[in-house]
């Protein structure tokens, strides 16, 4: 059910970039093979993220969609 707030849709699936985790410097991520180590019991703020498009990543896989006027975000860089 969308909230009445909510102002985008995320559309996509997570490509496990692990940009996001550099982003937020998360002990979980290992940097030599970039990927997330406990992936399957990420914390809910990872599976969450990103939660609204300014907050992204460049190599995100992610996009929002804008629910007011259709118009289709997609990344941006931090």
């Amino acid at each position: 059910m969308e909230s009445k707030l909510a102002r985008y849709e995320r559309m996509g699936k997570c490509n496990k970039c692990g940009n996001c985790c550099v982003a937020e410097d998360c002990d979980k991520f290992n940097a030599v093979t970039r990927t997330c180590m406990d992936y399957e019991h990420r914390p809910l703020k990872c599976s969450d993220w990103p939660a609204v498009p300014p907050i992204m990543v460049e190599g995100c896989s992610f996009k929002f969609k804008e629910l007011e006027t259709g118009r289709i975000l997609g990344v941006k860089q931090i």
